[in-house]
């Protein structure tokens, strides 16, 4: 069998061209990380910024925050597995994933004072604004 893999000006011949399109985006689906992003909204009001995530079916112990630096770090776990029984099979199916999204935090945020709750898969981080910094002069001796 004879397979057309010369190249001319646009690339293989259509059909090669294709099929390497097809294994590449294959190959591309089957790498990719499983972390997922978080959908996310985020309020300031004079007090705080609050950060509300949307995380179903995910528990506060499935979902961890940090402070990294300057980045605050929202990071979840999910795991699942479902099995049904019928008269003759049985089907047995797992799901795992990852989701994780970070933020910088300015100067504006009290570090020490962030809060979070979560309540029926949506949590709430609550970011106090710090005081603000105040200009002074300096003596000079």
């Amino acid at each position: 069998m004879y397979l057309p893999v010369r190249r001319n000006a646009r690339g293989y011949y259509p059909t090669v061209n294709n099929a390497w399109r097809m294994f590449d985006r294959m190959v591309e689906d089957f790498a990719t990380d499983e972390t997922r992003s978080i959908t996310t909204d985020i309020v300031e009001n004079e007090q705080e910024y609050l950060i509300t995530s949307e995380l179903p079916g995910l528990e506060k112990k499935d979902v961890r925050i940090s402070i990294d630096k300057n980045q605050l770090v929202i990071e979840a776990e999910i795991r699942e597995e479902t099995e049904e029984k019928d008269k003759n099979w049985i089907r047995r199916e797992r799901y795992q994933g990852s989701y994780k999204r970070s933020f910088i935090l300015n100067d504006s945020c009290d570090r020490e004072q962030i809060k979070a709750e979560m309540d029926k898969g949506v949590l709430n981080v609550h970011i106090p604004k710090a005081a603000p910094l105040v200009s002074k002069q300096i003596e000079i001796k």
